[in-house]
């Protein structure tokens, strides 16, 4: 059976940045129905790859070798005759439920690069794109048709904007005919946000202060209130934002990047302090309460619908309302080496990026 040569960031157990390690092994040329092969150019990272790394990913494989990554880019060097048209030679962008992080994946999914876009805008695309249209459709505030028939604009309000799956978020929400109200940790992000949409005025964008002042920011941002929010924190500023939601909006929670730990590993300590912010600063709501505002809140976690992609694809599905938006390329903030995917963890847990972080393998 013929097999193909690769490097992949393995670790021998999660838990633990620093001890990743680039190694080789091989992987079969034998396909399943719809596989195919990808060798990969560019490898987009995720949150939930630090905390794959961390030992804090509930999806992530337990006490055994594992390889992160949940997107790529590419070109397919090996296709099954199911693979939905996909022919060897095509350039591609692909997720994957883990081992990303290699210069060869064998997957089911992929979807064809648009001509004019790189490998790197490719691998910046499919995980946070599909988890921000995702999160709208279940805010009910993705479908531009029926926006246009509401009174006014739905008005959403998306944290972290400046990140890679905050900035999908704003530019389906212009699409779509949404108001978005965008929030941000520091000055720094705010000028670039202004760049990436020159609509936005000095309102729609809030550098969150304390849980007490951010309360105020969203009154002035949104006096009508908000029909939408998009969370990605958690933490202290669950409430203030559950608190200015409309009647019938849906607070949206598919994040929690407030409580990233900082460092290559968790200690003891660590451990201890991320347990006692998690019993003091995990919001709670009362279904009752909900009942009484006549408002909801939503989680989801995109690495569980990876046995539904079938029906992702299909005609109606989140992909195929992702690609009739026909967004632009996405912001790409920084480029690493491949061999450099440690040094890229880092930068990514430090908060201070913007845009979409990608490893760039060849």
């Amino acid at each position: 059976m013929a097999t193909i040569k690769r490097r992949v960031w393995r670790g021998e157990k999660t838990g633990d940045i620093g001890k990743l390690q680039l190694v080789e092994d091989e992987i079969t040329t034998d396909l399943e129905k719809g596989q195919v092969i990808v060798e990969v150019h560019a490898v987009g990272l995720n949150f939930a790859d630090v905390f794959t790394c961390l030992g804090l990913y509930e999806a992530a494989p337990k006490n055994e070798p594992y390889v992160p990554g949940l997107e790529c880019s590419g070109v397919v060097i090996h296709a099954d005759k199911h693979a939905g048209g996909v022919k060897v030679g095509d350039r591609v962008m692909c997720v994957t439920r883990f081992g990303g992080y290699s210069t060869h994946v064998k997957i089911p999914w992929q979807q064809t690069l648009p001509l004019e876009w790189t490998f790197e805008e490719g691998a910046a695309f499919p995980c946070q794109s599909v988890t921000a249209l995702y999160a709208m459709m279940l805010g009910g505030v993705a479908d531009k048709e029926e926006n246009a028939l509401k009174e006014s604009p739905p008005t959403i309000l998306v944290h972290s904007a400046a990140g890679g799956t905050g900035l999908h978020a704003c530019r389906i929400a212009e699409r779509v005919g949404a108001k978005v109200v965008m929030t941000v940790g520091s000055e720094k992000k705010v000028e670039f946000l202004q760049k990436q949409f020159p609509r936005a005025t000095s309102s729609d964008i809030i550098v969150r202060g304390t849980p007490s002042e951010f309360r105020e920011q969203l009154a002035t941002a949104a006096p009508q209130g908000y029909d939408c929010i998009l969370d990605s924190l958690g933490g202290d500023y669950f409430h203030p934002a559950f608190e200015a939601l409309n009647a019938c909006g849906r607070h949206i929670v598919f994040g929690a990047a407030d409580w990233t730990p900082q460092g290559d590993s968790v200690s003891i300590f660590g451990w201890l302090r991320l347990a006692w912010s998690a019993l003091l600063n995990t919001p709670t709501v009362k279904p009752m309460q909900m009942v009484g505002a006549n408002k909801g809140v939503l989680g989801f976690n995109l690495i569980w619908l990876f046995d539904k992609l079938n029906e992702f694809r299909a005609a109606g599905g989140v992909v195929s309302k992702l690609l009739a938006l026909d967004l632009p390329p996405p912001s790409v903030g920084q480029v690493f080496p491949f061999e450099e995917a440690q040094n890229a963890l880092r930068e990514f847990q430090s908060g201070a990026t913007v845009g979409k972080l990608v490893l760039k393998v060849k």
